[in-house]
């Protein structure tokens, strides 16, 4: 048993190490294509994500500086260096780049989506629901968007009725989606209604989800029992 556990280890340790490998090749490959292809914002957004997967995000704005420098239209960019940003910690950067998104696509639904969650780390969570509410209107069936804005109303307005019943919407669109049912399970808790946030908690772990053991232990202790 315990050599199975070994193999199965170094198996994973094997699986990781392949695809640093690749992306090293990937990144040597890009840059390839970018001495070749100077003039092109294409060439350095692909190398720029790249360098994002690999968790070099300072590496990674610099090309999507070069990618919007040579073409000021590049949503995809301005989209790519907000989610560098945003994993930088620079999350007001983030907003920036994202409100730019809007501005080249006041269409999409994932734009508005995208910045309702940089809208949500800096706090600003009026402007977030605001952002969710487009995403919504443009996409009705937008499961994503009102688990967020769920997590808006509760986490940040502390308004749980409302984070409840856009958990509630969520999960009528998207029954397998463990993540509301977690956060249905927060407001639940947050409402002190506990047989209820145990439920949604083991329905979300029964739908692939691991709840965060730090409010499992605080659920535990406020409702008295276990699972």
């Amino acid at each position: 048993m315990r050599q199975g556990v070994v193999a199965m280890r170094f198996t994973k340790i094997i699986a990781i190490a392949v695809g640093l490998a690749a992306m090293v090749l990937a990144i040597a490959v890009l840059t390839c294509i970018v001495l070749k292809q100077p003039h092109s914002a294409e060439a350095y957004l692909n190398r720029g994500l790249a360098y994002y997967y690999r968790g070099e995000y300072d590496r990674a704005v610099a090309d999507f500086d070069k990618a919007i420098a040579l073409k000021p239209d590049y949503a995809r960019a301005y989209n790519d260096r907000a989610c560098a940003y945003g994993d930088k910690g620079d999350c007001d950067r983030a907003v920036a780049d994202l409100d730019r998104v809007v501005a080249l696509k006041p269409d999409d639904a994932q734009a508005y989506y995208s910045r309702g969650l940089a809208c949500s780390d800096t706090h600003d969570y009026d402007r977030a629901i605001a952002d969710f509410d487009k995403a919504i209107a443009l996409k009705p069936d937008f499961a994503e968007a009102y688990d967020h804005r769920g997590l808006a109303y509760g986490g940040g307005k502390r308004d749980y009725d409302r984070a409840i019943a856009d958990c509630d919407k969520a999960l009528t669109l998207k029954p397998e989606f463990a993540g509301a049912y977690y956060d249905r399970a927060l407001a639940w808790y947050c409402k002190k209604d506990y047989d209820k946030a145990w439920a949604d908690v083991k329905r979300c772990r029964e739908h692939g989800g691991t709840p965060d053991p730090i409010f499992v232990k605080a659920l535990r202790k406020a409702s008295g029992r276990g699972e």
